[in-house]
């Protein structure tokens, strides 16, 4: 009887013994330092020291790093080995949602005009040195004297767009010095999880090297390349850039009231909204694959309007939709659900109208049987004058979290989808805002992408010395993203406007393309640059090309 009473208390303190070691485990793993975590994780950080530039000391190389922490930051530290090694200079770098980042760094190879030692960099964290790259060895330096491709950065190569059944893609890597007979490889990975493994480059002579590869069916919007030489005698250079394929978006709006849209039905039934005898929705997809019969500029995604079919109340026209996505699906074309309005942040009552919006576009994509008849993301435009009075910013932070955690719940049991949202270049940038009114940082942090509506009709400085162009508003989004491993689309505007350095309505389509240009090149290197999105798609099947030149002063 004494044993039998004892039995219930000694299971009880065993359990609450377990259980004490068990909170005491997860606090001791918590604690761990930086690589016990990376390591046990399968991503030990690792860091190379690849390519160097210029002449004279002190030299400029570039770095990788990969099987990283995602969106970790990290500084990185170069080292010159006479006969001690000594450090030289810290750097920081975050790394993007894959685990890989890039960037350069700067060592003195030589001292009284001689090359000296060897360089390397160092990895660390919180004081933690987590990774050292091999040696260069500085009498025998030799780096990377051109990358590129038909989408890689390259400053003469502004193409960068990738059309999907395109056929391969050559990737080179040319050697400095010309030599033949090196060791090359390559590897392509991107955020989404592809990752080609190593591949072989192949000596085409005189110090070419390429790489032939061939996109996925559907590829992803952006690639990392990193390709690498090897000589004999252990010594190696190349290079981390960035393939980019993602085709433009374009906004489709209508004039919508409470009973329909005239314009999206024409578009969802292949009507024939515009009288010229043509189906709408046929237009569409061939204005798409190639507007104004430039294939170079061709639509990857449009952001439909679904007001008023798909509403605060749920969705009517489901079937219409469904075919509509069906038919953008099988011409490579993704959808996102554009919806929003400035009210929807005015008061409580209306905030809970956008919520149950983001509700019904979710259960519109529940009530799809395949992919293919649903909504590739959810679209935000809640736009308003005034943010800073009444809650209306906590209101849109609230409204951002609420369909984010919606799309988390319904992407673990469907197709993934995404959530953008269209923002205004007055939004603050830099992580030291987070926390105030109108800071870019948490509107970011919730989001799969970014809209920035950069609204100006140059890249850089106007002709009339205006100097706050498309580069000027997208630099601090830009930075953003890099930082928090966040895609940036920037959006233009075609439509009419009485300031008319914000709007391509005045411009031929060719200057409009020059300046997209070169926004494309001074941004091709950084991450988070995916793109354009034009607003919208009525004004730019319109052939835009009313003369406009500067007033001239004789």
């Amino acid at each position: 009887m004494k044993k039998e009473s004892t039995r219930p208390a000694f299971l009880f303190i065993s359990l609450l013994l377990g259980f004490g070691l068990l909170v005491l485990n997860i606090a001791f793993v918590a604690q761990r330092a930086p690589t016990a975590v990376a390591a046990e994780s399968g991503t030990a950080p690792q860091i190379d020291l690849l390519s160097w530039e210029g002449t004279e000391n002190p030299f400029w190389f570039t770095f990788r790093v990969f099987e990283a922490m995602p969106n970790t930051t990290y500084t990185v530290t170069t080292i010159h080995h006479t006969d001690i090694p000594y450090p030289q200079a810290t750097f920081t770098v975050t790394t993007d949602a894959a685990g890989l980042a890039s960037g350069r760094v700067w060592s003195a190879c030589m001292y009284n005009d001689a090359f000296t030692g060897t360089a390397r960099i160092s990895l660390g964290q919180s004081g933690t040195e987590l990774a050292v790259s091999p040696d260069l060895d500085c009498q025998n330096l030799s780096g990377v004297a051109d990358f590129g491709s038909n989408l890689a950065t390259k400053p003469s190569e502004i193409s960068w767009i990738y059309k999907p059944g395109s056929g391969n893609i050559e990737i080179w890597l040319e050697d400095r010095d010309g030599r033949s007979n090196l060791t090359g490889s390559g590897r392509i990975l991107s955020a989404q999880g592809y990752d080609s493994g190593n591949l072989p480059l192949s000596d085409g002579g005189n110090g070419r090297y390429t790489l032939t590869w061939t996109p996925p069916n559907n590829p992803d919007v952006l690639y990392r390349v990193q390709l690498t030489l090897d000589d004999a005698s252990g010594g190696h250079s190349g290079i981390d850039g960035f393939i980019k394929m993602s085709g433009r978006s374009a906004w489709i709006w209508g004039e919508a009231n409470e009973t329909g849209n005239p314009e999206i039905w024409a578009l969802l039934t292949n009507g024939d909204f515009n009288g010229n005898g043509l189906g709408d929705r046929d237009e569409w997809l061939a204005f798409f694959d190639a507007p104004h019969g430039d294939e170079s500029a061709y639509a990857s995604a449009a952001y439909l309007s679904v007001y008023p079919y798909i509403n605060p109340t749920g969705y009517t026209e489901a079937e219409a939709f469904q075919n509509f996505l069906t038919v953008a699906h099988q011409n490579g074309l993704k959808v996102e659900a554009l919806t929003g309005t400035f009210e929807w942040v005015n008061s409580d009552a209306l905030l809970q109208e956008g919520k149950d919006t983001c509700d019904a576009i979710l259960a519109f994509n529940q009530a799809g049987a395949t992919a293919a008849e649903r909504f590739d993301g959810i679209h935000l435009d809640v736009e308003h004058d005034v943010w800073e009075e009444d809650n209306r910013w906590n209101r849109f932070l609230e409204l951002l979290a609420y369909c984010r955690a919606a799309i988390d719940v319904y992407n673990q049991t469907h197709d993934p989808i995404i959530l953008n949202a269209d923002i205004p270049p007055r939004f603050v940038t830099g992580a030291h805002n987070s926390g105030e009114i109108m800071s870019n940082w948490d509107v970011m942090m919730q989001l799969d992408v970014l809209t920035l509506m950069d609204y100006r009709d140059y890249a850089d400085v106007r002709w009339d010395g205006r100097t706050d162009g498309i580069l000027h508003w997208a630099e601090g989004f830009i930075n953003d993203g890099n930082a928090l491993g966040v895609p940036v689309i920037i959006g233009l505007e075609l439509t009419p406007n009485s300031y008319d350095h914000v709007t391509f309505q005045e411009e031929c389509t060719g200057y409009m393309e020059q300046e997209l240009e070169a926004v494309a090149l001074a941004l091709s290197t950084s991450w988070a640059f995916q793109g354009f999105a034009l607003h919208d798609y009525a004004w730019w099947q319109l052939n835009q090309c009313r003369v406009y030149l500067p007033a001239i002063n004789r």
